[in-house]
């Protein structure tokens, strides 16, 4: 009996060795809130209505402004100098457009809810127009959403709507657009509501997660996620409903949910790992170039009207060796989407009154 005590208490020693704790600290006090860093690590102030949109290539970043009948835009390099102001009309009524930085080319693309997709210059002219859908059926729960592959500079676009007019049932249509505005291909995928959607850098893999409309046979409604390559044909299927989408590489995706984080074989469905929180939602997640993760959960808190996460854990990986470290920082009130990675590659998480500075993994960068 004792060596069997002895075997189960080692056991879980080295079992429990995987999970290490980091130290960190805090270095600098913020008098307000910030809430996004630049890739140098400037912390930045938005106004209340200011929307950001930043580019994964160049550093540019771009700040929506919402006005009572126009949206005004700035674009701005990665040290924060403006490149160019321009606007343009819009209902105030209606959702903002989603908007895409295309720095090698130097477009910004935007589609709005009506299935519009237009290119613009730098400076705000206008390059082409593409009208996805001839006959748009218009509702306030439309959605929509595009990515841009930045290899190619092909746009992927999504759009759903009810099927036709007074109809419950929606569809969502998926296109593919070349950098001319030309359209290279569409999908349909029939009784589904689109409710995200992301893709990798280079176009080949990208990830729809729907609702399914109630059918004759079952009035509940599924959410499903897909997995598609270049040509839109599906490479795997959940019932996984995910917040971040993040691919290792052409076949492996990270995906977090509210409570758990899953690392996925594309090829197989195979779960290599999984990570959950009982009473923490995770935030942030982050994959490095390395194939490492950086996840980050808390309690979720209201301070006048703004979100913020207590009770901060930061989690640390190696996706394809999967080894945890832990920091824990219990008096952080961490801002939702401030983590930013140096050269070095240790992180900066933002809370709401400083900045605290965790070391990174070796090579995980």
């Amino acid at each position: 009996m004792i060596r069997i005590f002895l075997f189960l208490a080692v056991a879980v020693s080295l079992f429990a060795s995987d999970k290490r704790e980091f130290a960190y600290r805090k270095t600098e006090k913020q008098m307000r809130p910030v809430t996004f860093w630049l890739k140098n690590g400037k912390p930045v102030s938005l106004k209340a209505q200011e929307i950001l949109t930043e580019d994964s290539e160049k550093g540019f970043f771009l700040i929506q402004n919402p006005q009572a009948n126009k949206i005004n835009y700035s674009l701005r390099d990665s040290s924060g100098g403006v490149l160019s102001r321009f606007s343009r009309v819009w209902d105030s009524d209606l959702p903002l457009p989603k908007v895409l930085i295309d720095a090698q080319r130097k477009r910004i693309i935007s589609l709005d809810i009506s299935g519009r997709l237009l290119a613009k210059t730098f400076t705000g002219d206008l390059l082409w127009q593409r009208i996805l859908i001839d006959h748009p059926v218009f509702t306030y729960e439309n959605t929509y959403a595009a990515y841009l592959n930045e290899t190619s500079g092909e746009i992927t676009a999504a759009v759903s709507q009810p099927q036709q007019e007074g109809d419950p049932r929606r569809e969502t249509r998926l296109f593919i657009i070349s950098p001319e505005g030309v359209l290279v291909s569409a999908r349909i995928f029939k009784n589904t509501q689109l409710l995200k959607m992301d893709m990798n850098a280079d176009g080949s893999r990208t990830v729809l997660m729907v609702l399914s409309s109630p059918n004759n046979k079952s009035r509940k409604r599924q959410i499903r996620t897909f997995v598609l390559d270049q040509a839109q044909k599906i490479l795997w299927e959940s019932n996984f409903q995910y917040r971040r989408a993040l691919f290792a590489d052409g076949d492996h995706l990270l995906l977090t949910g509210k409570n758990k984080a899953r690392f996925i074989n594309i090829k197989n469905g195979q779960i290599l790992w999984e990570l959950k929180e009982t009473e923490r939602i995770f935030d942030s997640a982050v994959l490095t170039k390395d194939g490492f993760a950086a996840l980050l959960s808390g309690r979720p808190e209201y301070v006048d009207g703004k979100l913020f996460y207590r009770d901060t854990h930061f989690y640390q990986t190696d996706c394809f060796n999967y080894h945890l470290w832990q920091t824990v920082i219990p008096e952080a009130a961490f801002i939702p989407g401030n983590i930013y990675q140096d050269e070095q590659g240790n992180w900066s998480l933002g809370g709401r009154f400083g900045v605290y500075r965790v070391p990174g993994l070796e090579d995980g960068k």
